[in-house]
């Protein structure tokens, strides 16, 4: 659509005007799904119901985040390796690296939680912060059953689609135009990080998300590879799923 190739710079603010685009078309969508009996209101709707935090999960990845990269794509007329490596096959030891990581990354992740969790009382956002627990709880409660069916379905919306869209846009995007602009992986790392945990509103969890950002992203660059990234988010977010899963059997 371009004549001239577009600068990193313009690439990124090209992309942020797509999202706004896709996250108020996003909403739409999702109000027309919830409010498709005409005697319902917004107040009187369950936020809390499993299946509408799926189907909102669901349309926000996949709009947001999926539609957003994909159209830019188009417009700017980039190929998708352009803007994401991805190699054919898996290496095997490139998967060990990925499981390793996993596995030395989860007891830092905790421990970074409770710091978080230490820090939140000297934040100014009191209000925000009770918000993120009571979510947390309700999140919580709503993973907490023994429906194999839905565990199948929360580990393609919470685990499966987010590690896809967000590497896309976060690794294979973002940390990728920030390197082009800036010539500093180390920065552009930090940076697409510290977006990546603040994108997520989760005050008490954004230490653990920046740790967990910059463990993907240099897992990328390292690797040349999305597969892998995308495997190590997966783990992690699967990881909690199936904990809460297996725990509720045993409650």
């Amino acid at each position: 659509m371009f004549e001239k190739p577009l600068t990193p710079g313009t690439q990124l603010l090209c992309f942020v005007c797509i999202y706004i685009c896709t996250l108020v078309f996003s909403g739409f969508i999702i109000a027309l799904f919830l409010l498709s009996d005409s005697s319902s209101e917004i107040a009187e709707l369950d936020l809390t119901d499993s299946t509408t935090f799926l189907l909102t999960v669901f349309v926000h990845q996949a709009v947001c985040f999926l539609g957003s990269f994909f159209i830019f794509l188009r417009i700017t007329g980039h190929k998708f390796q352009e803007i994401v490596t991805l190699q054919r096959n898996f290496r095997s030891r490139a998967v060990y690296i990925t499981i390793a990581i996993f596995l030395l990354a989860m007891p830092l992740e905790y421990g970074l939680s409770l710091v978080n969790e230490s820090l939140a009382s000297y934040l100014p956002m009191s209000e925000l912060i009770e918000k993120e627990k009571q979510m947390n709880q309700d999140l919580e409660a709503m993973m907490m059953h023994d429906n194999v069916s839905r565990l199948f379905i929360s580990l393609f919306v919470l685990a499966l689609l987010p590690a896809v869209a967000e590497e896309f846009i976060f690794r294979g995007f973002l940390m990728s135009r920030l390197n082009l602009a800036t010539g500093n992986i180390h920065f552009s790392v930090a940076i697409s990080s510290v977006i990546f945990a603040a994108l997520h509103f989760q005050p008490l969890k954004l230490l653990p998300m920046i740790f967990l950002a910059m463990c993907l992203g240099y897992l990328y660059h390292y690797l040349k590879d999305i597969k892998y990234s995308i495997l190590l988010h997966f783990m992690v977010n699967a990881s909690q799923i199936l904990l809460f899963f297996f725990w509720s059997e045993t409650a």
